[in-house]
């Protein structure tokens, strides 16, 4: 692949962290090197300097001995010279949050935290993907955990990223997804807050949007939760804030068919000038975009997506959409109307 980073060998799971640090645009993500199945999963590592060619890294984490699971996703954030990994991996049964810290970004001391982060509920099993970011000066941490069967993001406040209080629920998973959520982030666009999340059960539109206010604990909605991705191969979304203040977004591109993993292009995440959230390719980007795409037709009211004669994905649309179109080796990825819809594919 020419933009997409796959790996070599082995197993590639979801993004754990994507991060601007030490002059270069960072990945880290689970990894099986030994098997091409899910297996105790390491941290990966990709480093970029343009967002389109991607150098693959030393494994930073291994799992334990006896560890079947391994490290399962979270997020990366920097702060004074530091990169903090924060993941989520089993202990006892439970589902546990806790991080790595590098001064270079390759190399970690793990289990930073002062103690592990379980469950506030009942329910210890259901804890995971953390998600850490700064807001008035103060850390922020997020996961997903389930109370009683619902789901809630919940939130921490902490001064020095090792020692972390519970502050309470920040917001509700959407029950209508029948998931306690995966993969939660919160993060400011101009004067809008955005909630981001995943469902384990609405395929094909598994990572939901929903546009509100955040006074610093409580995510206050102003809608719907909403998809941006239709494509049915894109899941686990992780952002990044560029240096120049941009909000960038990978994913991970999973096709089922042949058991075979890439992360999706680069994204930069922006309102409209209707103040509608869009998700367009990264400018850095912009010289690999085309504006049409033997894969991509529109006739009789639908958009199809098509491989050697086959229709791989049809969408019915009343006015022909301005597309624009990301071609790579059995990959399309189509971004329609300023970037109100995408569809991320495998072709073949």
């Amino acid at each position: 692949m020419r933009y997409h980073y796959k790996n070599n060998s082995g197993w590639l799971g979801c993004p754990s962290g994507f991060v601007y640090f030490g002059g270069l645009y960072h990945i880290y993500f689970g990894i099986n090197p030994s098997h091409p199945r899910f297996g105790p999963l390491h941290v990966g590592h990709i480093t970029s300097d343009d967002l389109m060619g991607w150098e693959e890294e030393d494994i930073v984490l291994y799992p334990g001995e006896g560890d079947l699971t391994g490290f399962m996703p979270g997020s990366a954030f920097a702060s004074d010279g530091k990169l903090w990994l924060f993941y989520t991996y089993i202990k006892d049964g439970n589902e546990c949050i806790n991080c790595a810290v590098s001064d270079d970004g390759r190399h970690f001391r793990d289990r930073a935290m002062a103690s592990d982060l379980i469950s506030p509920f009942e329910d210890k099993r259901y804890m995971r993907h953390p998600f850490v970011f700064e807001r008035e000066g103060t850390h922020k941490l997020i996961a997903c955990a389930s109370e009683d069967g619902i789901g809630r993001v919940v939130i921490y406040d902490s001064e020095d990223l090792i020692n972390w209080e519970y502050k309470g629920i920040a917001a509700d998973v959407p029950q209508a997804a029948w998931s306690a959520g995966e993969m939660p982030e919160i993060y400011q666009m101009e004067d809008i807050w955005v909630l981001s999340l995943q469902t384990a059960r609405a395929m094909p539109h598994k990572c939901l949007y929903c546009l509100g206010d955040f006074d610093g604990y409580k995510f206050i909605p102003e809608g719907e939760f909403f998809a941006l991705e239709m494509g049915s191969n894109i899941e686990s979304q992780r952002t990044c804030l560029a240096p120049d203040g941009r909000r960038l977004q990978t994913a991970w591109m999973y096709d089922p068919r042949n058991n075979t993993a890439c992360f999706a292009a680069t994204r930069q995440i922006q309102l409209d000038i209707k103040g509608n959230l869009t998700l367009v390719p990264a400018e850095e980007l912009e010289i690999l975009i085309r504006k049409e795409s033997p894969f991509v037709e529109y006739e009789a009211g639908r958009l199809n997506i098509r491989f050697e004669n086959k229709t791989i994905r049809s969408v019915p649309y009343a006015t022909e959409p301005e597309i624009r179109v990301l071609e790579d080796v059995g990959i399309v990825e189509v971004f329609i109307n300023g970037g109100r819809e995408v569809l991320s594919l495998y072709v073949c």
